[in-house]
């Protein structure tokens, strides 16, 4: 067995990054930036008004008592507009600020008689409630970097800025095949001895969260059959995705059918739990994982070696989920294997508070868990306040 961190680098070491493409910007969301892009303008665009209220010159106000209102701006408006000394004007959020006016006071803080305008706003400095050209980012400045995934304010930010088109990097291609004997094809097919099968199903949705459309195979443990599906798959896809028979009993084909296959074992079995039987194979830029057939180990598998190894052939800044530390809310002794143990929890008054129901055949505790908590291998005894690594988990 290989410890986790050791089991870690090897997933997310010497990977091809995936190609790239450019697409319309409204098609881009989840997908990981390719190159660098540079701001093609000023943003804002001008000087403009970040109230409703008047524009004048901050010096009229030591020697005006009132300031005459000349003209109206509204957003959007391209009229020029000019006002002299003891003038003001009438301007909205968004609007143009005119280049003889230096400040702007909120409408609140007027009065208005006819054309005057009583300013009375003690706080006001000069220069307040502009948005200053180029305040947000200056022409030729870098907007995003390559790595940074495409969120929804990424695609508002971008739009702002007049980018229609973005080069980003081709998802990756996964194929999920979900080896076993033991799945009842329906309801009336649940005999004894049968299960329903959640794996593939799981692992399909994680994807598509993560911005992968992937397909899901079940596999009989029969040992041709699992090299014929693992030969189909590899031929249309970068990583596959296998659960189940990776352990080393009678039925469990998953390494030699990748064997069979070309792929070459990286690592097979590492010092944690859930999850110890986990393998990892490369064939040239392919990858293959052969997870455990239990859906809880599947998916602490998913969370910590699945997903950054995708992140890191589309070369995102980011890799993997994001980790804090956090104080433990109670006491807990974990069993003393040696072994690194993966648990759930949820954060309670800013401490990590473990989730009861661990076994890594259920999922109940996993659904409703917003963390997943790093226990390492050397301690077993752990006190309240204890400070442990937690992993965010998607909600």
């Amino acid at each position: 067995m290989i410890p986790v961190s050791q089991a870690l680098a090897h997933a997310i070491h010497d990977l091809p990054l995936q190609p790239v493409e450019t697409i319309p910007l409204t098609q881009a969301l989840g997908r990981t930036l390719a190159t660098h892009l540079a701001s093609p303008l000023d943003h804002p665009l001008f000087d403009q008004s970040a109230v409703d209220g008047y524009a004048f010159r901050f010096a009229d106000l030591a020697t005006h008592a009132s300031l005459r209102q000349v003209a109206e701006v509204r957003a959007g408006s391209t009229a020029q507009v000019s006002i002299g000394p003891g003038e003001c004007t009438r301007i909205f959020t968004g609007a143009a600020v005119p280049v003889t006016a230096d400040t702007v006071i909120m409408q609140e803080y007027t009065s208005v008689q006819g054309p005057e305008v009583t300013l009375a706003d003690e706080r006001l400095k000069i220069g307040g409630n502009i948005r200053r050209r180029g305040e947000q980012i200056e022409e030729g400045a870098v907007a995003l970097r390559t790595g940074e995934t495409i969120n929804p304010a990424t695609i508002g930010f971008l739009a702002s800025l007049g980018i229609k088109k973005v080069t980003v990097r081709k998802p990756v291609r996964v194929a999920i095949l979900v080896t076993g004997d033991e799945f009842a094809a329906s309801s009336d097919d649940l005999k004894r001895g049968k299960i329903f099968e959640s794996n593939g199903q799981m692992l399909q949705s994680a994807l598509t969260r993560a911005g992968i459309t992937a397909e899901f195979r079940m596999v009989p443990d029969d040992f041709p059959a699992t090299v014929s599906l693992v030969e189909i798959a590899a031929e249309k896809n970068d990583l596959l995705l296998i659960t189940g028979g990776v352990s080393v009993g009678k039925y469990d084909f998953t390494r030699p059918a990748l064997e069979d296959n070309g792929f070459g074992i990286v690592f097979h079995k590492v010092n944690q739990k859930p999850g110890k039987p986990l393998l990892y194979a490369r064939r040239g830029d392919q990858a293959a994982f052969g997870l455990p057939g239990n859906p809880r180990s599947v998916l602490v598998a998913f969370y910590h070696y699945v997903l950054p190894h995708l992140d890191a052939r589309l070369g995102k800044v980011a890799i993997g989920r994001p980790q804090l530390a956090l104080p433990l809310a109670h006491d807990y002794r974990k069993k003393d294997d040696g072994k690194a143990h993966f648990v759930t929890g949820t954060i309670k008054a800013g401490r990590a508070a473990i989730s009861p129901g661990l076994g890594s055949h259920m999922l109940q505790s996993f659904a409703r868990a917003t963390i997943l908590i790093h226990l390492p291998g050397d301690q077993s005894t752990y006190t309240a306040g204890t400070s442990v690594t937690v992993e965010l988990l998607p909600q």
